[in-house]
């Protein structure tokens, strides 16, 4: 099976990332779309605002109407930092004959090999890079250009930063997540009163 991993905080998921991995399933003709949420993102300062169930159950909610898109609790499951080579590595030892393609966005492609392992990274999968109308694209190191695939995705200016500020400031976030998303933060009383 050919199996997409996309991966990222998801603090919260949003219709910016729905649409990048429908569109990386759509031109790589792929057959399942993992959703992975970090447990900690080891490139972040700061914890992610929501505890890590609750941004799980936020993927499942997004994901439930789409048979290609699934949740994975791989990263909460194992706690601490979540690093890419960790998460594939136990992916690799529980799906060992799927081919796999790790989803990251086009502004992490000049920094690839400062990540924990590059080397065993592209050995286990294939790294596609989405990339919005208009960004530029770094060159990616030499080392990493017979393993990647860039994606064009369509520019939508939707953040989980922004949708977190829409939420403290009591501004509606309608339409920027899938709707079963926004009835549970309202729900859990999610992101009120940050900035």
């Amino acid at each position: 099976m050919r199996v997409g991993i996309l991966g990222g905080s998801f603090d919260p998921v949003h219709l910016g990332h729905l649409i990048a991995a429908e569109s990386v399933r759509d031109a790589l003709d792929l057959e399942k779309i993992l959703f992975v949420p970090a447990f900690q993102p080891p490139h972040k300062s700061s914890a992610p605002i929501a505890p890590a169930r609750l941004r799980l159950r936020m993927l499942e909610a997004a994901l439930q109407d789409h048979l290609s898109f699934e949740a994975s609790d791989n990263e909460i499951q194992r706690g601490g930092a979540s690093y890419t080579v960790d998460t594939l590595a136990e992916l690799k030892r529980s799906r060992p004959s799927d081919e796999l393609y790790w989803i990251i966005g086009s502004d992490l492609v000049a920094a690839l090999a400062t990540w924990r392992c590059w080397q065993d990274i592209v050995s286990m999968a294939k790294i596609v890079a989405v990339r919005r109308p208009g960004a530029e694209l770094a060159a990616p190191p030499e080392e990493f250009r017979p393993f990647l695939r860039i994606v064009d995705i369509p520019g939508l200016n939707i953040s989980s930063t922004d949708i977190r500020n829409r939420i403290a400031e009591g501004s509606s976030i309608r339409y920027l997540v899938p709707e079963a998303v926004r009835v549970l933060i309202e729900s859990e009383g999610l992101y009120r009163g940050r900035s």
